[in-house]
């Protein structure tokens, strides 16, 4: 049996504007029937990297592929795959079927095969009945799923959403993220979301690629980038962490200036070489005394610098002796976490801890 063709495959994909890389060589393969995130900063190529897959610009170098098809001199519209915007981009002045109805009829297919198709769109969005409903009587969380029945009308092999969440509110965002990839999974359909934000990414895909300054830096699940980042960028962009920087020691330490030796996790990299250390907040543990810490675990002397009510907890930040800040967070009543200015002592388990060379 053949494996399938991936839905995208880019092959050392780069495009510059004059003298200026936007995206530089560029290589990864999206499944079929995945949901794919490209996740980076504002300005780290992402936007440009879904317009060389849409065709809307051409790869100075590399070589698009759609389907198993080389797609570098194909046209946008010959292109089998739809946008979902941000802006959702409705015509106001249509109702809701005609705005589903407009890619149909622009195609001239037959009235009784558009009005078909609209209304199985409709009903895949949960909107059945609201085709004669005015675009302007809906509300945001409606107007994008109109949106994304528009997308899907003409079951396109592959679906790329900009932003696609963007304009909601956070508790709808949030409603929508698990509506969407619930979507994903009944129509199969491939959907590449472009994104700078890291909770979306991390809710919704099945597997993300992290960009920064042109670059993939690291494609996993979110799990995968979340537990095992591959270099700081991806550690501190993704969630938060804490980072301590020094030099390899003999018997699995870490020497950092003004801290002394800290225990690590094993590493391959030989004595001396200079990394970060990398921590999750809710992977540290603060107590008023060295002693209530896990024996065997990392143990530093912090000063409590402010506390922050987060409801399910609290999230401490903390001053180190060497001049250094962390953060850590800790479930558990708020009148029973330390006050602000006490001395507290810190630690982790080793094995939660992660070693960065870059």
């Amino acid at each position: 049996m053949t494996t399938p063709a991936p839905a995208v495959r880019l092959t050392g994909v780069a495009k510059s504007f004059g003298r200026q890389y936007a995206v530089k060589d560029v290589t990864l393969d999206i499944a079929q029937n995945e949901f794919f995130s490209i996740l980076g900063p504002s300005g780290c190529g992402k936007t440009t990297l879904m317009r060389m897959i849409t065709g809307f610009e051409t790869p100075t170098t590399g070589v698009v592929e759609l389907g198993g098809v080389a797609a570098n001199r194909l046209p946008p519209h010959k292109r089998d795959l739809n946008m979902l915007f941000q802006s959702y981009a409705l015509f106001p002045h249509l109702h809701v079927g005609a705005n589903v109805a407009f890619e149909l009829r622009v195609r001239r297919r037959p009235r009784a095969a558009i009005d078909e198709a609209v209304r199985g769109a409709l009903a895949l969005v949960r909107l059945d009945g609201y085709g004669h409903r005015r675009v302007s009587e809906l509300s945001g969380g409606q107007q994008q799923r109109v949106a994304i029945a528009r997308a899907l009308v003409s079951r396109p092999a592959l679906l790329l959403l900009d932003e696609p969440l963007g304009a909601l509110d956070q508790k709808l965002r949030a409603e929508m993220q698990l509506e969407l990839k619930k979507l994903q999974r009944e129509v199969g359909v491939t959907f590449v979301s472009v994104t700078h934000d890291q909770e979306e990414a991390l809710t919704m895909s099945d597997r993300i690629a992290v960009m920064n300054e042109g670059r993939v830096l690291q494609v996993g699940s979110a799990q995968e980038i979340y537990e095992r980042p591959a270099n700081r960028f991806v550690a501190d962009f993704i969630g938060t962490s804490n980072f301590l920087t020094g030099r390899l020691g003999p018997g699995r330490t870490l020497v950092v200036d003004g801290l002394g030796a800290i225990r690590i996790p094993g590493t391959d990299l030989p004595d001396g070489t200079e990394v970060h250390l990398a921590v999750r907040p809710e992977n540290v543990r603060i107590a008023r005394a060295e002693n209530e810490l896990p024996t065997g675990g990392v143990a530093l002397a912090a000063t409590l610098q402010q506390a922050v009510y987060l409801g399910h907890g609290v999230r401490y930040h903390l001053g180190l002796a060497n001049g250094a800040t962390a953060v850590a967070e800790q479930r558990g009543p708020a009148d029973q976490a330390p006050r602000v200015g006490e001395r507290v002592w810190i630690g982790w388990s080793p094995d939660l801890s992660r070693i960065l060379s870059e």
